[in-house]
Formats: C-alpha cells, sequence, structure tokens
C-alpha cells in the first residue's frame, strides 16, 4: 500500500502536505502494508476501523487481500475504497453497500483486450488476469472471426 498512499496524497493536486489537509479539512493519512496477504490485510482493516476509528480505508493492490478486506467494512459499516485489485467478484458476487470501486475490473479489461485485438485478425486470444490470487480457476478467451 505504501505505492498507493503516494498516488493519494498527490492526488489532483488537493492535498497539502504541510498542513495534511484536503480542501481545507484536517485529514490523517495512515500507511500500512498489506503485505499482499489477505489474512494481513483483514487484520489492518480491522486495526484501522476499531482501534484508529477511520472512517474509510483505501487499498489494496491484490484482489485476494481486498476480498477478505470487504466482510471487516461491513461489520464496521465504514467505506471501503478499492483501488487497484480487479477482481470481478469485488463488486460483484462479493460486494456489500460500503464498498466502492474507481478502477476497472478484470472482466472489463478481458473484454476490451479481446475486443481490441480479434476485431482486426482471424486468431484466439486469451486474458489470464491474476493466476497467482485466482489459481487459474478463470481465463476469458474470445475467438476472432
Amino acid at each position: 500500500m505504501p505505492t498507493d498512499a503516494h498516488w493519494i496524497q498527490d492526488g489532483s493536486g488537493i492535498w497539502d502536505e504541510r498542513k495534511n489537509e484536503v480542501i481545507g479539512r484536517k485529514i490523517e493519512l495512515i500507511v500500512e502494508d498489506d503485505q499482499i496477504k489477505p489474512d494481513v490485510a483483514k487484520r489492518l482493516i480491522t486495526k484501522l476501523y476499531a482501534d484508529n476509528k477511520v472512517d474509510m480505508v483505501v487499498g489494496t493492490t491484490s484482489s485476494a487481500a481486498a476480498l477478505a478486506m470487504l466482510p471487516v467494512a461491513q461489520e464496521f459499516k465504514k467505506i471501503l475504497l478499492v483501488e487497484p485489485a480487479v477482481a470481478d467478484s469485488i463488486t460483484g458476487s462479493a460486494w456489500n453497500r460500503y464498498i466502492f470501486r474507481t478502477g476497472r475490473n478484470s472482466g472489463q479489461d478481458a473484454v476490451s483486450n479481446a475486443k481490441a485485438v480479434c476485431e482486426t485478425r482471424s486468431f484466439s486470444c486469451c486474458h489470464c488476469p491474476g493466476l497467482c490470487i485466482w489459481k487459474g480457476r478463470r481465463c476469458c478467451v474470445q475467438r476472432g472471426r
């Protein structure tokens, strides 16, 4: 998450590092590293909501870690802004009302990649996102004409 924190701090020029403010409102930015491990991510988000009393968590890079965080956000009734994890289920089958996504999902990646490549050529293409996360259970294939 430290890499993501840099973008949050610099985001759109609204972060004032000297004052820890966003558009004039005091903000405390707490940066944690989930090590791309679901159990660590779940422990950290629980600590952030329960002990640090944060209103919102932003992250994580790993879809597996994000999926572990979803029920914690629901339990605490606090917002989890997922970025850049891309598993479809984050805002699909595992979604709850406290989860928001700012980017695309892997299904959208697969469709757009297949469309771009297969529209002009006559061959098969395959998009296999995050096999380490999904253990090979997810692979979208689209054949060209």
